[in-house]
């Protein structure tokens, strides 16, 4: 089958950043004989900058077209979603275009990563055109997300404020012909009998287990974007005050976002902590394999079940020091794979890593804990290829209906 695949955030073939969902799905596809189109934005949605890759490329069997994109500077306001509603307009018309001129073949499978949401509309017209399938594929619940973000006294209104963008989202879960997500608890949101579950995943056999470290100190870990659905301010000023009161105990940040300017200044403050930027898939290899716990400093209701650091931790055989709770601290607490803090609390956190420091023996066997949790939940090879599966059974109903 001739498949595409259009997502806007992911990391793409070709450049830094460790593999996610729709490149280890990509590599499913082709390893099963199909042909991948991968859409994306020019605009890397953490850096916040232009990606710097040509708009079309080929790359590990994957045909790469980059939309051109408004830019936008926080995560949060008119300009992100002037840019996404530009960006699906755009698409829509590049995608009209090479599948006219011939530099395309239509797709028998359109994917759809969601979010963002407004370039349901243009892809349901595109495919109902082509008589392709259109499959809608849900990492984050929007816009539940963003109730969380109101001001406390306005978040009982959320419905109500977002209720153009519930209209959104609940016409494409409705419309699609075939809806996945990455957790069972979305299922209610969605309100698909037929929803498919596949879970994050990652490619566990690029990580061997971790050597055994020295004790001290005890190293925490924080990689991910620094927006406004972490606490980072309560993780820094409790490593800061862990630190002067003579705890030896260190936090590697890596990652970019709105926080970096305070993640910065914190750094100033004290050498526990340090910021790395946006590293590269081998200096995050080499960070994670030299960290001891790794932190989930997430706010909740945030719309997110388990993000994709979770995985990452885990697959790297790290004690996981939550701050989440719903399906992650659920996993967490079945596997024994990490403890969990008060996320706005600096004493809850400031308790739950003294707790750790006092006994390694227990970090070290949550973070086996961990290691089993990834390799039973999380191998992409798995999870990845059962899903490359179901987008072919998707296929063939297309087929049928065609014959």
């Amino acid at each position: 089958m001739n498949i595409w695949i259009n997502t806007a955030f992911d990391s793409l073939p070709g450049e830094e950043g460790r593999p996610l969902r729709y490149r280890l799905l990509a590599e499913a596809l082709i390893r099963r004989g199909h042909t991948v189109i991968l859409w994306s934005s020019d605009w890397h949605h953490v850096k916040k900058e232009n990606r710097g890759l040509p708009l079309i490329y080929n790359q590990d069997g994957v045909e790469v077209r980059l939309v051109p994109t408004l830019p936008y500077r926080t995560n949060i306001g008119w300009a992100r979603w002037k840019s996404h509603a530009r960006y699906a307009k755009d698409w829509a018309r590049l995608a009209a275009e090479a599948v006219e001129k011939g530099a395309l073949q239509k797709p028998d499978c359109l994917i759809l990563a969601m979010p963002p949401l407004g370039i349901f509309h243009v892809a349901e017209q595109l495919t109902k055109t082509w008589a392709s399938r259109l499959i809608v594929d849900v990492q984050d619940l929007w816009p539940e997300a963003f109730h969380r973000l109101l001001p406390r006294k306005l978040r009982a209104l959320g419905g109500l404020l977002f209720s153009q963008l519930h209209r959104l989202a609940k016409y494409a879960y409705q419309k699609a012909d075939a809806v996945s997500s990455v957790s069972e608890s979305y299922r209610d949101v969605i309100g698909r009998e037929d929803l498919r579950v596949f879970p994050l995943g990652m490619n566990l056999t690029s990580v061997s287990p971790r050597p055994l470290r020295s004790v001290e100190p005890l190293r925490l870990v924080y990689i991910g974007n620094l927006g406004a659905l972490y606490a980072m301010d309560v993780l820094l000023e409790g490593v800061l005050r862990l630190a002067e009161k003579g705890l030896a105990i260190t936090l590697d940040v890596a990652g970019d976002g709105p926080g970096r300017p305070q993640v910065e200044a914190y750094t100033r403050r004290t050498p526990a902590i340090r910021f790395h930027g946006y590293l590269s898939e081998g200096a995050l290899d080499r960070l994670l394999r030299a960290s001891d716990v790794g932190v989930v400093p997430m706010r909740q209701n945030s719309g997110v079940a388990v993000p994709n650091k979770v995985v990452d931790y885990a697959m790297y055989g790290l004690c996981i020091l939550n701050g989440l709770t719903g399906k992650t601290q659920e996993l967490l607490d079945a596997y024994e794979a990490g403890g969990f803090y008060q996320v706005d609390s600096i004493d809850s956190l400031m308790s739950a890593i003294e707790s750790l420091n006092d006994n390694r023996e227990e970090v070290t066997k949550k973070g086996n804990h961990a290691r089993r949790m990834a390799e039973e939940c999380f191998d992409g090879q798995r999870i990845y290829g059962e899903m490359a599966q179901w987008i072919e059974s998707i296929g063939a109903l297309k087929e049928t209906h065609d014959a």
